[in-house]
């Protein structure tokens, strides 16, 4: 991970912008900090050149442009500074995109020159998995900001011996000319360096069988392995670093971020779902007793002549149809719920209507029928299915 760091020159030779690493550790002693460091003394003092968690995500944009191909460093991103996690999502986009965002001119109407630009890597740590937070819950889909992230997780304590103690020690006063003398080797070899960049890009994409959606990751890890390579005896002599060991852990990020990543598309019934767990009290619900209707609302409400529209969310009937749960929700409402988590509707339909244990309809139905509440006709998408299938579904 500390090879993040001069990796990030050459991303220049990439035809992309920017791509994300990050550690996440709740375990004090793995590492993190070290790998930091080693990525920061390339270009500078540990510790001094990273980014505070004390900065904000506009300030970390900032810097970013200020810093161009080098590399951008920042320690525990979960900071309270930067309010809601969700600033991440974007810090993600932006970072592969190489540019600040546009801004007009405070006392004129014009834009102003937007000169914050960046083909880097960034590497970042925090006491929190990010793939969790992106894969979980969000509204919004994730998954493009997933493509533009890797993960790395340490579990393992570092101990370290008298010597290597020592070792690590002169981090704190040795710094800066490694990379002072890889750029000077790589200005004056950059056919070299292209031509290395390429050819480990095209190993690595067979190798880990990688594809398209994956250009970003490709993109970076060949990065880290071209500058491990270029840093040894027989380009810029400045260290040699066993380039296998490095493969190996960038094979397992690749590996894991593609379970998640791959495993987290939302579907038309995660949509679906999501809908009644947020909304489930405000459903009017319809139950056949002996042939005899009863309804009331999801979270125990009367249902009379004073309910409004704004407290209907849905409805469903059991064995009102009989055999059957019938589920009704009105289309104005589903289309904006799909757009409040990034699903198109005619996705979500399409979808929907190709389940083989669902019967999908569409129609205009009073959504307060053989209730005691006041006539509500509006445009529904009616979902059905067999009571004796409801227990053999797993959702």
């Amino acid at each position: 991970m500390g090879l993040v760091g001069p990796a990030s020159l050459l991303m220049e030779f990439s035809g992309f912008n920017g791509m994300t690493y990050h550690l996440g550790s709740s375990e004090s002693g793995t590492g993190k900090s070290l790998a930091l460091s080693i990525a920061e003394s390339f270009f500078g003092q540990p510790g001094m050149y990273r980014v505070g968690q004390a900065t904000s995500a506009v300030a970390l944009q900032q810097r970013q442009g200020i810093l161009g191909s080098l590399p951008l460093v920042t320690d525990e991103i979960t900071a309270k500074n930067r309010g809601d996690f969700e600033w991440l999502p974007i810090f993600l986009l932006d970072q592969s995109q190489g540019k600040g965002k546009e801004r007009m001119e405070s006392n004129a109407n014009k834009e102003r020159l937007n000169v914050l630009n960046w083909k880097s890597t960034a590497l970042l740590t925090s006491n929190t998995h990010v793939f969790d937070f992106l894969g979980g819950m969000r509204k919004h889909a994730s998954q493009a900001e997933m493509l533009r992230v890797l993960e790395e997780c340490p579990t393992v304590k570092l101990e370290w011996n008298e010597v290597e103690s020592s070792i690590l020690d002169k981090l704190k006063t040795n710094y800066g000319v490694a990379g002072d003398m890889l750029i000077r080797w790589m200005v004056q070899n950059q056919e070299i360096v292209r031509e290395v960049y390429k050819k480990t890009h095209e190993s690595l994409k067979k190798e880990f069988e990688s594809t398209n959606d994956e250009r970003y990751w490709s993109a970076g890890n060949a990065a880290v392995v071209a500058v491990t390579i270029l840093l040894g005896s027989k380009y810029s002599n400045v260290i040699d670093i066993p380039v296998g060991p490095v493969i190996k852990v960038l094979r397992g990020m690749v590996d894991r971020a593609r379970i998640v990543v791959f495993g987290s598309r939302k579907s038309a019934e995660d949509v679906l779902n999501a809908y009644t767990r947020e909304n489930y009290g405000k459903f009017i619900v319809v139950k056949d007793y002996n042939g005899k209707l009863e309804a009331m609302l999801g979270d125990g409400g009367v249902v009379d002549q004073s309910i409004t529209r704004s407290q209907i969310a849905g409805r469903v009937d059991h064995n009102v149809t009989q055999g059957y749960i019938d589920y009704y929700i009105e289309e104005q409402q589903l289309r904006s719920h799909c757009v409040t988590m990034s699903f198109g509707y005619s996705e979500f339909k399409k979808q929907m209507e190709s389940l083989k244990h669902f019967s999908v309809k569409y129609l205009k139905k009073n959504m307060l029928a053989k209730t005691k509440g006041p006539s509500m006709r509006v445009n529904v998408m009616q979902i059905s299915r067999r009571i004796d299938e409801e227990d053999g579904q797993e959702n």
